[in-house]
């Protein structure tokens, strides 16, 4: 064998060998972290999905108070899941839900074989989880998952409230949307965030939260840095103050000339 066919070789094996490297390199380095073992009846995400973007949606037209004096308020959450599957272990996405009032919880994107039902946890006394089947997602793809929960007297405290959701699994993206009802909007709002389960929560100061629209939306997004994800644990929390309801109009009778 000749001295230039044997380069010639040595310089192809190279190259493959290179590329066999930079491939596994990117590979290493967009590989999800592993997280928590989340299981809810026969539904396991085993460290098989990640998330592109969560994006939550709370209505809070009906709180605080219900419509009727004494009566609790009414809030609905739409939370949403852009999911990629990441390995073949795992059969489908668990959410978690807890409050300090009451709940219900359902998925409206997919089948769910094993009902909402409570979990183990050191938060608040109602619980309830769900297991959503992702079987038929195949690995690289993506699929949305949106749940709808209604929270009763939740959201009642009458000075100002709080949201907080944690990240359980890798997600790119958090995005909170508040909606508030007229008579009671929102004046002042701020993000907090705990880098860990159990960490010292700290008020977010660049990208904070902002509020628009007359006090009636407030929205937050959160994003991971290139090639990186938000923290495992961390916990994103809304804090806000109500703005003083709204009097109820008055005018005058021209004929009666009562104020009504």
């Amino acid at each position: 064998m000749n001295a230039d066919v044997l380069i010639g070789i040595c310089s192809v094996a190279a190259t493959i060998i290179a590329a066999l490297i930079q491939r596994s390199w990117q590979w290493q380095r967009r590989r999800p972290p592993k997280y928590e073992q989340l299981e809810h009846g026969n539904i396991h995400e085993s460290d098989s999905f990640s998330v592109d973007e969560v994006v939550k949606i709370l209505d809070l037209s009906e709180s605080p108070g219900g419509a009727e004096p004494g009566t609790p308020g009414r809030t609905r959450l739409t939370d949403s899941y852009l999911v990629r599957r990441e390995a073949d272990d795992g059969n489908g996405l668990v959410c978690r839900y807890a409050t300090s009032g009451s709940l219900t919880v359902e998925c409206v994107s997919h089948r769910v074989e094993h009902p909402a039902g409570g979990y183990d946890s050191e938060h608040y006394a109602n619980r309830m989880a769900l297991g959503v089947s992702l079987d038929h997602l195949a690995k690289g793809s993506l699929a949305r998952v949106i749940n709808q929960i209604e929270f009763t007297g939740a959201f009642d405290k009458p000075n100002g409230e709080d949201f907080e959701t944690h990240i359980e699994r890798p997600t790119k993206s958090l995005t909170f949307i508040l909606l508030f009802g007229p008579e009671h909007s929102c004046s002042v709002i701020s993000g907090h965030l705990s880098a860990s389960e159990r960490g010292r929560q700290e008020e977010v100061r660049g990208d904070p939260p902002m509020i628009t629209d007359g006090g009636t939306v407030a929205y937050w997004r959160i994003v991971a840095k290139k090639d990186e994800w938000l923290p495992l644990g961390a916990r994103y929390q809304l804090k806000w103050t109500w703005a003083a309801s709204r009097p109820a109009a008055r005018t005058v009778s021209a004929v009666e000339g009562e104020t009504v």
